[in-house]
């Protein structure tokens, strides 16, 4: 029995919808940290990929340097 239902009485509708809503609020705070994760994933994979560009846009410049 948990401490609340020693305080109220609980019919079990009652005790079912407050599962349902702690399931949906830790279900919508699972969610949010695993968006957050996968947007950090993305953002570092995109500069990765902008600094490799830059890279190889140098190395392209350097190459067409003719030595005189």
């Amino acid at each position: 029995m948990r401490y609340y239902e020693l305080f109220e009485e609980l019919t079990p509708a009652e005790r079912a919808r407050r599962d349902a809503e702690k399931r949906r609020r830790a279900t919508e705070k699972r969610n949010r940290a695993r968006k957050k994760k996968t947007d950090a994933a993305f953002r570092y994979q995109d500069t990765i990929r902008s600094a490799n560009d830059a890279i190889q846009s140098a190395d392209n410049a350097m190459a067409a340097i003719k030595p005189s």
